[in-house]
């Protein structure tokens, strides 16, 4: 280990003052650290008070949050979490608010649909809703199947159509009965509102 001399704490001297971030000694990270547990001591037995949080304890103190946060991480300090999360960590991440729905649920409601299969064109959300009494507004349901891949596949409850698509749908519905008579023949067709867009030579 070097020995600590006057020239080698002339030079620490330098680089601390060159450093990027400020560097601060013991004694100021010591009160920060104390300030911080003092706070979370009148918190967890007064609760907040309205008035006084974090942000204020560090400015009592001299420090910008940015570094009182990266001091407090490096001290290890209880309630101070560390702001590097992992791809790869064991830890369950407890930020954000909790989802509501469980895996259960989900796979409860998959295998709904997929038993009503060919029936799903003239399901709307609130079907699902009322039928396992989610109590949960049904944009919230459909923003969870889409990441299962059921955001398309469940109408949207359409209150009015124009006359010239009904004329069209049932034209077209006609032509095809006529083509494909037999029921046979319909046992692995699925309907669809999708509209597949494509560039012709």
């Amino acid at each position: 280990m070097t020995a600590f001399t006057r020239a080698n704490s002339r030079a620490f001297e330098i680089r601390r003052q060159n450093a990027a971030h400020k560097h601060y000694k013991s004694p100021a990270k010591n009160r920060l650290i104390g300030a911080v547990n003092q706070y979370w001591r009148d918190y967890n037995t007064q609760g907040w008070s309205g008035r006084k949080n974090l942000k204020a304890v560090f400015e009592a103190e001299g420090f910008r949050p940015s570094t009182a946060k990266r001091i407090l991480r490096e001290a290890k300090v209880p309630g101070c979490k560390e702001a590097r999360t992992h791809h790869n960590s064991m830890a369950v991440d407890t930020r954000g608010a909790k989802p509501f729905f469980t895996l259960d649920m989900i796979l409860d409601v998959l295998i709904f649909i997929e038993e009503h299969e060919g029936e799903e064109k003239n399901m709307g959300w609130e079907v699902i809703i009322t039928e396992f009494d989610f109590g949960c507004h049904p944009s919230t349901l459909q923003q969870e199947l889409k990441r299962w891949g059921y955001g398309h596949f469940i109408a949207a409850q359409a209150k009015h159509l124009d006359l010239r698509i009904r004329q069209k749908r049932v034209k077209y519905a006609k032509i095809m009965l006529q083509k494909y008579p037999t029921a046979q023949h319909w046992r692995r067709v699925r309907f669809s509102d999708e509209m597949h867009i494509g560039i012709g030579p």
